[in-house]
């Protein structure tokens, strides 16, 4: 479930995602999504 919410960042960083064309929401979620994983990886690598 995706969730709207208010965020701010760096203008270059948004707009170098607009120029990537449609759907850069989506294109950033999918960012932030990958560096959780790579968090979560690492964490339980640590743990275990």
């Amino acid at each position: 479930m995706k969730r709207p919410i208010s965020l701010r960042v760096d203008a270059d960083v948004l707009d170098w995602f607009r120029t990537q064309g449609p759907r850069y929401q989506s294109r950033m979620n999918a960012v932030l999504r990958s560096y959780m994983t790579q968090r979560r990886h690492a964490v339980r690598r640590k743990a275990g």
